[in-house]
């Protein structure tokens, strides 16, 4: 499977905060609505800000 842009649904919202990731200049944590993945690889994008 390729990567595909999707919203973030409420299931995966609960794994993506998991993650714990924070905005680099700011500290604040990341609440992205939108990402870039690939289920089959596990493997996705986000913008981080900056």
């Amino acid at each position: 499977m390729a990567f595909i842009n999707e919203k973030i649904s409420e299931v995966d919202r609960e794994y993506f905060d998991t993650f714990n990731l924070k905005n680099p200049i700011t500290k604040e944590t990341l609440h992205s609505r939108r990402w870039t993945i690939d289920r089959k690889r596990n493997a996705f994008l986000v913008v981080l800000g900056g």
